[in-house]
């Protein structure tokens, strides 16, 4: 049995239209790809209801106008080769055909090679064509689309409202925005003008046009604080802008990757970035960067995913190095340079002598510290033995006896407690000898999860009037996203209100709230509310504590003895001491057999 044509257009549409922000970045490409200099986009009801795009490009004539709904009907290739020259956004036809099977489409276009005083208007609905008829139009193609997935209600019902919509769309067009700094870029939805991006002076160079996009979309005291990045070598060309460390993220949001113009996610590439920050962030930050990287054709493979946001590269190697160069030697720092061998496994030279262990060093310092190096700490903690259900925690044996600390262990003596211990308290198979390894990182991170939990749950907080309000300032689908989301901002204990387009004011702050990178705490606690606002009150608090957790400024490494005891006793007055808000043990036991496993290692 072989399926009606509708029914496989229909299908087919849901590889390419994923949502109304699938149907604009379509319908844009193409207007990119006319040569436009000015595309405006106008949406209703989150784009359901309607989405019109239009633009002065080349527009069509009344023969390609017959064809443009006739799947993989295209004028950008004509054979599998021309792929290694493949300059446009679109190549494969489909876009029109899948958005014409599942909505209501209006194609009104006049060629800027026509003659005739007008253009012509073409119409599909549910994948039927109506006739060609005359309509007026100046040179360049407006498109409507009405009354997305109307007959696939099932693909309906799983879309976002239109509120989440929007805001999908707005991050969309800004993505576009910043590809196409020469064109212009005007986005209304429903009656309200979201981004308004005018085209960059037409005899200006790519870095200047890109400059003064990123000024109009981000504003000119982020665009300042990045770092300007070009770098060119043969036919591969670099530019766009480094965000500093003080401008990471707890997320990848500010992070925008163009190949060819074209926005696209690809690790290998984000890889390199990120290492070029090298030390600059700290595990859990993440870099803002807008790159324009610019490779030949037959260097890249864009036909993998249907809506093109993947590609293949060749010769990865050096492009890893030369991207990493680009990176380093914008924030001055070139003096390290990387080589195709770095990249290739060495052999081990059996000449060599082993290494000294770090811990036979000679020092007059004879502190825990200077004698046990890290390295052997780390080897020894590695798998720590949890200790579960130790009850004999919970009783206050004073004074607890600290053999020593480092970083963030400490290392308590479990002799000195084990003659008062009776199982079940302690498992039976654990030996008399040994140390019993507090991890006090995670014993702070618990206790202080534990505060913001119960400060969440508290009506009202307390909250101090900041001297010097600070103002902060979002990307218009992040401002969207915290405006939704203000009153319960304002329950987290974060008093603000708009302060102009995209921005906002912050003017008290609850005795929960940490004051450093305010800006991204509550853009994740925007983000929180969208995704957690069904679950539980419990388990919503104890998320939105542990978010509220991760922004935080980074905690003092160590402690003194007097802080370990005082952090211990505070940890055993918790319900449940024994495992970090993440779950990691907080409590561990070192035995004999271990630092034996330890010693008969080769260093």
């Amino acid at each position: 049995m072989c399926l009606p044509e509708h029914t496989i257009n229909q299908i087919a549409a849901g590889e390419v239209i994923e949502n109304p922000a699938s149907v604009i970045k379509e319908l844009v490409e193409n207007s990119v790809d006319a040569g436009s200099s000015q595309i405006t986009i106008h949406v209703i009801g989150g784009g359901f209801r309607s989405i019109s795009v239009s633009d002065n490009g080349c527009g069509m004539g009344k023969e390609n106008l017959k064809r443009a709904f006739i799947r993989h009907a295209t004028s950008k290739i004509a054979t599998l080769s021309d792929m290694d020259h493949l300059s446009s956004m679109g190549f494969r036809g489909e876009a029109l055909a899948s958005i014409g099977a599942i909505a209501k489409v209006t194609i009104k276009a006049k060629s800027k090679f026509s003659k005739e005083s007008e253009g012509y208007s073409s119409q599909c609905c549910g994948g039927v064509v109506s006739e060609i008829q005359a309509a007026a139009r100046s040179t360049g193609t407006s498109i409507l689309v009405e009354n997305l997935f109307y007959n696939v209600p099932a693909r309906r019902a799983f879309q976002k409202g239109a509120v989440a919509s929007n805001r999908e769309i707005i991050k969309l067009v800004t993505k576009l925005a910043l590809a196409h700094p020469k064109v212009g870029m005007k986005l209304i939805c429903d009656s309200t003008q979201k981004i308004d991006a005018p085209a960059a002076v037409s005899n200006s160079s790519e870095i200047e046009a890109l400059s003064q996009r990123v000024e109009t979309i981000m504003g000119y005291e982020e665009k300042e604080a990045m770092i300007k990045l070009t770098m060119e070598r043969g036919d591969k060309r670099l530019i766009g802008f480094l965000g500093g460390p003080s401008s990471a993220r707890t997320t990848r949001a500010g992070q925008f990757l163009f190949v060819n113009h074209r926005p696209v996610f690809s690790p290998f590439i984000s890889k390199a970035i990120y290492d070029a920050f090298g030390t600059r962030l700290s595990t859990k930050e993440h870099p803002s960067f807008i790159l324009h990287v610019h490779l030949p054709p037959q260097t890249q493979d864009v036909n993998v995913h249907p809506q093109k946001k993947e590609i293949r590269l060749k010769d990865k190697s050096s492009l890893y190095t030369w991207i990493f160069r680009a990176v380093e030697t914008a924030f001055g720092r070139a003096e390290k340079v990387f080589s195709s061998s770095s990249f290739e496994e060495q052999a081990w030279d059996c000449s060599r002598q082993p290494p000294v262990p770090a811990f036979f060093k000679k020092s007059q310092d004879t502190s825990w510290e200077s004698v046990v190096s890290s390295q052997s700490v780390a080897a020894v903690i590695e798998n720590p033995k949890p200790v579960e259900n130790s009850s004999f925690l919970k009783e206050e044996y004073w004074p607890l006896v600290v053999l020593g600390s480092f970083k963030t262990w400490a290392f308590l003596d479990k002799k000195a407690l084990n003659g008062r211990l009776k199982p079940p308290y302690w498992s039976k198979d654990v030996p008399e000898q040994g140390l019993i390894v507090f991890d006090i990182k995670r014993a702070r991170q618990k206790i202080e999860f534990e505060k913001l939990v119960e400060n969440l749950q508290l009506s009202s907080q307390a909250k101090q009037v900041l001297l010097v309000p600070k103002t902060v300032k979002y990307l218009a689908h992040e401002a969207l996203l915290v405006e939704n989301a203000l009153e319960f901002i304002r329950d987290m204990g974060i008093s603000m209100r708009p302060f102009g387009p995209d921005s906002f004011i912050i003017e008290e702050l609850g005795s929960a709230i940490d004051g450093n990178n305010l800006q991204d705490l509550v853009l994740s606690l925007a983000d929180a509310f969208e995704r957690e606002s069904n679950i539980e009150e419990k388990k919503q608090r104890e998320k939105i504590a542990l978010l509220m957790l991760r922004h935080r400024k980074g905690q003092v490494i160590g402690a003194s003895d007097v802080e370990i005891r005082y952090i211990f006793r505070s940890l055993m007055q918790l319900s449940s001491p024994y495992y970090s808000p993440k779950g990691g043990a907080i409590f561990g036991f070192i035995g004999e057999s271990d630092f034996e496993s330890l010693l008969s290692k080769p260093h």
